[in-house]
């Protein structure tokens, strides 16, 4: 991550987006919309593109919060603790499985886990 990132760290669960998928991605967006209805913040970045499991560690890992997510160009999103092993997320949804309600489910779940109540099915 850049030098600039650090500085505007602010504590929130790290969405991060793989620099080929674009902004206005149903699964994106639903991720957000999941999150927002949990009340809990997050903060975009776009990343090189490379694997969800790989995003959302290293957004757990930057997170103040602890809690990374991420997007990578298929549409597979995955969602990491930091207190987990390095290779295997929380939750993970194969691109050609994930759906908006999938994603908007995943999007509470990584809010759920900040706010340490139970996740959704």
């Amino acid at each position: 991550m850049s030098q600039s990132e650090n500085l505007e760290r602010k504590p929130a669960v790290a969405l991060r987006r793989a620099q080929r998928l674009g902004k206005e991605n149903p699964c994106l967006k639903a991720l957000k919309a999941g999150m927002e209805e949990e009340g809990v913040p997050w903060q975009e970045l776009e990343a090189e593109n490379t694997s969800s499991t790989r995003l959302s560690r290293e957004g757990a890992e930057w997170s103040q919060l602890g809690v990374g997510v991420g997007i990578d160009a298929q549409g597979s999103i995955s969602i990491h603790f930091h207190r987990l092993g390095h290779t295997e997320p929380l939750f993970y949804s194969e691109g050609a499985l994930a759906t908006a309600v999938k994603a908007r489910t995943l999007g509470a779940n990584a809010a759920r886990l900040v706010k340490g109540i139970p996740f959704k099915d």
